[in-house]
């Protein structure tokens, strides 16, 4: 199946451009903790933060680094962050999954916060979880549990393969071309069965414009290529100096803006949208039985839920000779299940521990 790059161009907020232009005026000279930074480490730090700036300009490391009112935006929200819940509704009213993988903690943390509270049953999985937790959520991704995966670009990279998902979001595109490509390689796989498509998220008058550029054109402007064959292809690496450079030589502080107040005031609109999307995809993947307990449970991420996917593989391991052994732990089994859950639990795993007699 093909692998499709769709450009997500948005236009920076008012706020965002000036938190901006402030990390790019202001190279950093100390660290977080308050030591001298290394000349060759400056570049990279700042580059960093640039990236940050253009896309979660709230987070508290612009803070770190400089004690000024300048340094962090008063919202998490952004036209970037807006633009990719507008993104989601389509695919998710279809029945498609979608994963948004990005390298900064923050903007995970408020991604998911803001699914959640649109009633989108989101999974967070960055390197604020467990590696056992990642791995269980992983798993009830593949199997529809989850909607939407929220996912740390280094902690989801390797390891795992989400071929049922054809819908990858990149809030930042790194100037590592492996870091993109293990990333697009997570859903883009030989076993996939429908087109991939692949958002890169760009704010413009920002880093973003020059990093998107560094990415091999095929065909149109609109279509890139992330494949691994061009990247080995290219085997240069990126002169960080050089990037921060044209940054700087690009960066337009008249440049028109949008007010995040206005997108803060659209977010009950866009809210309600993603409440209806998410409902109508449960209508192409209905669970089986909806373990959802107390009402303060209905839109918990732990909330266990059983899919046809879920009994599908429990018949197939019923009637299949090679199974012998008894599972270590059940993939089903959760510290926030309800009665009702862990009883539907215990019948699959009766189910899977039924021998047949041999012929």
């Amino acid at each position: 199946m093909a692998k499709i790059f769709k450009p997500l161009h948005v236009k920076a907020g008012r706020a965002q451009q000036t938190v901006y232009g402030f990390h790019l005026n202001n190279p950093p000279e100390f660290t977080r903790a308050g030591e001298e930074l290394k000349k060759s480490a400056r570049v990279a730090v700042q580059l960093n933060l640039l990236r940050q700036a253009a896309l979660c300009p709230d987070s508290q490391n612009l803070r770190d680094y400089h004690n000024d009112s300048k340094a962090a935006s008063w919202t998490d929200f952004t036209t970037k962050s807006a633009a990719i819940l507008g993104a989601l509704i389509d695919p998710l009213s279809r029945g498609k999954q979608a994963l948004i993988a990005s390298p900064f903690q923050h903007f995970n943390a408020t991604m998911y916060q803001r699914l959640r509270d649109a009633g989108v049953r989101a999974c967070l999985c960055d390197g604020t979880v467990s590696a056992t937790k990642r791995g269980e959520m992983a798993i009830r991704f593949k199997k529809y549990h989850y909607s939407v995966m929220v996912a740390g670009e280094k902690a989801m990279g390797e390891g795992n393969s989400f071929e049922q998902c054809n819908y990858l979001f990149l809030p930042s595109l790194d100037w590592a071309f492996d870091i993109n490509d293990q990333t697009t390689d997570r859903i883009h796989r030989l076993t996939s069965k429908e087109d991939v498509y692949i958002f890169g998220c760009v704010t413009e008058n920002t880093v973003d414009e020059r990093l998107f550029t560094l990415y091999p054109e095929k065909g149109d402007s609109a279509h890139l290529a992330l494949d691994g064959r061009l990247f080995t292809e290219r085997i240069e690496e990126v002169n960080l100096a050089k990037l921060l450079s044209d940054a700087v030589k690009d960066f337009d502080p008249a440049r028109e803006t949008i007010d995040e107040h206005q997108i803060e005031a659209e977010w009950p609109y866009l809210k309600q949208k993603l409440s209806v999307a998410e409902q109508q995809f449960r209508e192409f993947h209905p669970p089986i039985a909806s373990c959802i307990g107390p009402k303060r449970f209905v839109n918990s991420p732990h909330n266990p839920i059983v899919t046809p996917q879920d009994i599908k593989e429990a018949l197939e391991a019923l009637v299949s000779p090679k199974r012998t052994k008894k599972p270590k732990r059940s993939t089903f089994a959760d510290p926030d299940e309800t009665p009702e859950s862990a009883e539907i639990r215990s019948l699959l795993e009766k189910l899977n521990n039924i021998q047949m007699p041999k012929e």
